[in-house]
C-alpha cells in the first residue's frame, strides 16, 4: 500500500518537475529572442559597456549583454538557433505526456 502511495507521488513530482524544466527553457527561448530582436550596437555590452547609456533593449542590460555575445560570436543563426530552441522544448513540454511510457520504459528495465 505505502509503495503504490510512494510510486504515484514520485510519478506526479518527477512529472512536474519535467513540465517546468520545459516550461522555464521556454521562457528562456522568448527572452533570447526578444533580446535579439531589439539588439541595438549602441547598447552596453559585455567587453564595453559605459555608465551612462541608454539601454534600447528591451530585455534590459542581461538581454543587451546576452544579444551582443550570440551576434557576435555567431551571426543571424543565433535567430534561427533559438527559434529552434524553443520548438524542441515546446515539443519536449508537449509530447512528453504522450510518450513518458516508453520513455521512462527504458530507463527502468
Amino acid at each position: 500500500m505505502k509503495s503504490q502511495i510512494l510510486l504515484k507521488i514520485n510519478n506526479f513530482l518527477k512529472n512536474r518537475l519535467i513540465e517546468s524544466f520545459g516550461l522555464l527553457m521556454i521562457l528562456v527561448s522568448f527572452f533570447l529572442l526578444a533580446s535579439i530582436a531589439t539588439y541595438s550596437p549602441s547598447d552596453p555590452n559585455f567587453i564595453y559597456s559605459p555608465e551612462n547609456t541608454e539601454i534600447k533593449n528591451i530585455a534590459g542590460f542581461y538581454g543587451s549583454v546576452v544579444s551582443d555575445f550570440l551576434l557576435q560570436s555567431i551571426g543571424l543563426i543565433s535567430i534561427l538557433i533559438v527559434i529552434n530552441f524553443f520548438y524542441w522544448m515546446r515539443d519536449y513540454f508537449i509530447l512528453f505526456k504522450r510518450y513518458q511510457f516508453i520513455l521512462f520504459s527504458f530507463l527502468y528495465y
